[in-house]
């Protein structure tokens, strides 16, 4: 679960089917904040979850397989155990190498450079990112944090994770659970104007009659009060021409040109006809 080797979704590996499959459906992840040592040596050295992205990563080859097999370097330690003879005097760096470690993998482990797999392990781990790689005779040793007195507000940190399963966190997908909507905003029709108690409107219906054309009618109100608004505007070609379907026309729009929470008192005045044009 800590690895982040690449497995095909369509037609994973058997014994990875089901194991994939969890990590997939929960989100598992590794974290931790400050492991200790003995954790970041048991992390492993191939396809590790802290890779660093800006470097190439060389999880696989000739090297990686012989230090995978025959060396059975699968962890951060064991690549350490690997790399630390390059720092020993008595290495060599030919394929011949005489020194003790390296006599031990050609015989015991049946490879045949082992110079070259420490030079790998090395490169291997620095693929990754510094903050895993614990450093040479690092052993960070633990101490017991201070419990503070019950008045005291010092921070205390949380317990340091003594075994990768600590370290793994599952982030699982909330999409499923029921999640609470908020109410429905009610729905004003036209612009609501700032609130107010109480407002008069006068409406009217103005009839207009250019000379040999057909009359044409407009609604208009005006307000006064805590509201004040003014209106006039002409009538859809569609309806009746009439001061009443105008004086209706002026009436809903006043309704509309208020909120919910005002009053109104509407005066019809007296109709209106003239010959002068009124703006749509």
């Amino acid at each position: 679960m800590v690895q982040r080797f690449p497995v095909s979704q369509k037609d994973p590996p058997a014994p990875h089917k089901a194991l994939v499959k969890c990590i997939n459906k929960y989100g598992i992840s590794f974290e931790a904040v400050d492991p200790p040592v003995a954790v970041l040596k048991a992390m492993p050295l191939w396809h590790h979850p802290g890779e660093d992205s800006e470097k190439r990563q060389e999880n696989n080859g000739q090297r990686a397989e012989c230090l995978r097999i025959n060396h059975a370097a699968l962890t951060i330690g064991d690549g350490l155990e690997m790399a630390v003879r390059l720092e020993n005097p008595e290495h060599s760096t030919r394929d011949i190498c005489e020194c003790v470690e390296c006599n031990e993998d050609r015989v015991e482990h049946g490879c045949e450079n082992p110079h070259a797999c420490a030079k790998k392990a090395a490169s291997r781990l620095g693929q990754i990112h510094p903050r895993w790689i614990p450093r040479l005779g690092d052993e960070r040793g633990e101490t017991e944090p201070t419990a503070p007195d019950d008045d005291s507000e010092v921070f205390v940190p949380p317990d340091k994770i003594t075994s990768i399963a600590q370290g793994l966190r599952a982030m699982t997908n909330r999409g499923g659970e029921p999640t609470e909507r908020p109410a429905p905003r009610p729905r004003r029709r036209g612009q609501a104007l700032p609130r107010a108690q109480r407002t008069v409107v006068y409406i009217a219906g103005v009839i207009h009659t250019p000379p040999g054309e057909k009359s044409t009618a407009a609604a208009a109100f005006s307000m006064e009060g805590e509201v004040n608004e003014q209106m006039g505007k002409c009538i859809p070609a569609t309806s009746d021409q009439s001061q009443y379907v105008a004086e209706f026309f002026a009436a809903l729009a006043a309704l509309r040109s208020v909120n919910e929470n005002t009053t109104l008192t509407i005066y019809t005045v007296e109709p209106l006809r003239t010959h002068t044009s009124v703006n749509p």
